[in-house]
């Protein structure tokens, strides 16, 4: 529902699986909310449900992989771009199941918000080299050039993303960033 814009339905399912669990267990649901904050942009909102998140650990554990990849969102939001890329570090280093190439496209983000553009190209440039249909590393890839100056290889990366998302559904947030960028 993120990636259609379906906010309200995102939330509404979230708070709807608040009410299955006992008292006890309710801030296990601090996972969702963390998610949905992060993706609407509020950072307030998101540091509140981490801290819920927090005590939900502090009583029944955790690997303590996925709040390394959520405190590395926080950062990121609140600018804090070589924090984030830390903990986004430490948390590929623990990463047993969330997928490889869209931890590296968010670790080629902080390099590409810290004007480090040849890292954030490198990055990219192997995750294409392996998955060279991957519409959103060309997406970030795009944007990377762009920043860098290289507005002619961004359109070629342009390119290729809409050709992969040419079927997309039109609510799909990333193929109308893709079409957006490119006009």
């Amino acid at each position: 529902y993120f990636l259609i814009n379906e906010y309200d339905t995102a939330y509404e399912i979230i708070r709807q699986e608040e009410e299955k669990f006992s008292d006890a267990f309710k801030d296990i649901v601090a996972y969702g909310y963390l998610s949905y904050y992060i993706n609407r942009g509020n950072l307030e909102k998101a540091e509140e449900a981490y801290e819920r998140m927090e005590k939900y650990v502090s009583k029944f554990g955790s690997s303590g992989s996925i709040e390394k990849y959520n405190k590395a969102e926080i950062l990121y939001l609140k600018q804090e771009y070589e924090s984030a890329l830390e903990k986004f570090n430490e948390f590929k280093s623990v990463n047993t199941h969330f997928p490889n190439d869209l931890l590296e496209i968010r670790i080629a983000n902080c390099y590409e918000k810290l004007n480090n553009f040849d890292e954030a190209i490198e990055i990219l440039d192997e995750i294409l080299e392996i998955n060279p249909y991957l519409a959103s590393a060309h997406l970030a890839m795009a944007k990377t050039l762009i920043e860098s100056g290289n507005r002619n290889k961004a359109r070629e990366h342009l390119d290729i993303a809409s050709q992969i998302w040419e079927n997309a559904d039109e609510e799909f947030v990333l193929a109308q960033e893709a079409k957006a960028l490119y006009e």
